[in-house]
């Protein structure tokens, strides 16, 4: 799962980065009937979804260090980057959401943020990444 996520979160930054603001297209085919009876199945197994936690100032401030070193880093440095944003958790989602939706900020905070919701690994990330735009 984490590879498929991470492989996805670059595609996801570039057609945030390429598709400008506007509504999301409607998918040209139906589910039929078996499929939307056993994703609402699938959907009730799973439950819902825990809350994210607020980020506080300490977490928020390592956030933005880990953006910035995702901006210039390489190699082992960048590896690092992806493995520490586990230790700020979950909370980072909303505001990791935030930048990577935000058309204004720079190509490459946005790009970091699909990275390290890639590396979070919780669904409130993959949902994040799915809803680029």
């Amino acid at each position: 799962m984490k590879r498929a996520v991470r492989a996805a979160a670059p595609l996801a930054a570039l057609c945030a980065l390429a598709c400008g603001p506007g509504e999301a297209p409607v998918a040209p085919f139906v589910l039929r009937d078996v499929v939307q009876a056993r994703l609402a199945a699938l959907r009730a197994e799973l439950g819902p979804a825990a809350p994210v936690p607020e980020l506080g100032p300490e977490a928020r401030e390592e956030l933005d260090g880990l953006l910035s070193m995702l901006a210039s880093a390489r190699g082992k440095m960048r590896a690092a980057a992806l493995g520490s944003v586990t230790e700020v958790g979950a909370g980072a989602v909303p505001v990791l959401a935030a930048i990577l939706a935000d058309p204004e900020r720079p190509s490459a905070s946005r790009t970091g943020s699909a990275d390290l919701l890639a590396a979070l690994d919780h669904p409130a990330a993959a949902e994040a990444l799915a809803l680029v735009t």
